[in-house]
């Protein structure tokens, strides 16, 4: 884990002084400023990429999530649709493990793996704030989705995650369906609908 300094205070899983020099794409220096700066009106923020003109990657993630860590407003954060894999979605569920306000993180049709959905899941156990997941659309295998099995039984808070159109098998799609029952979590996993 990285540790760096914002504002005097050591926040833990951060990139220290991430540079902005290897990110070209202006919406989302503009979207990095506005979090370093904690903008108050930046409630929201919708950097999913469709036309494939943000392609954050594991490196722009790492930076973004740097980012994150000095803002106490963001409550929703669109990431679908991008490149990001395994080291993004760390960098991302370290700031998620102690984050206070973001409610809902879109992370579908990216590139995010096992280690990924262990690193999320993981971050789900302390995080009491997240309610909406989405992880649909990535790499996920069995052992990433026990994890988030294993994550749904400690975790009250969460009421949606979305793991449809991963690489799921049929066992641990039941693990998802009996934890997420208990823990009144509505699940997609696999095209359907995981009803409890």
């Amino acid at each position: 884990m990285i540790a760096s300094n914002v504002g005097g205070v050591k926040m833990p899983g951060t990139i220290p002084n991430a540079s902005l020099a290897g990110i070209s794409n202006q919406k989302l220096r503009e979207a990095i400023r506005r979090l370093r700066a904690n903008d108050y009106t930046l409630t929201n923020l919708d950097l999913s990429d469709m036309r494939g003109d943000n392609q954050i990657d594991d490196s722009s993630a790492r930076v973004l999530a740097e980012a994150i860590t000095c803002n106490t407003c963001l409550t929703q954060l669109d990431l679908r649709w991008n490149q990001i894999g395994d080291i993004g979605a760390q960098a991302l569920a370290d700031v998620i493990a102690g984050n206070t306000c973001l409610a809902a993180l879109y992370l579908g049709n990216n590139k995010i793996g096992d280690d990924g959905a262990q690193a999320l899941a993981k971050a789900l156990a302390s995080n009491k704030y997240l309610t909406t997941l989405s992880l649909g659309s990535n790499q996920i295998g069995d052992s990433g989705a026990q994890a988030l099995a294993e994550a749904l039984a400690s975790n009250t808070r969460l009421s949606y995650l979305d793991l449809g159109t991963n690489r799921i098998g049929d066992s641990d799609a039941q693990a998802l369906r009996v934890l997420g029952s208990k823990a009144r979590v509505t699940c997609v996993s696999q095209y359907q609908k995981l009803d409890w």
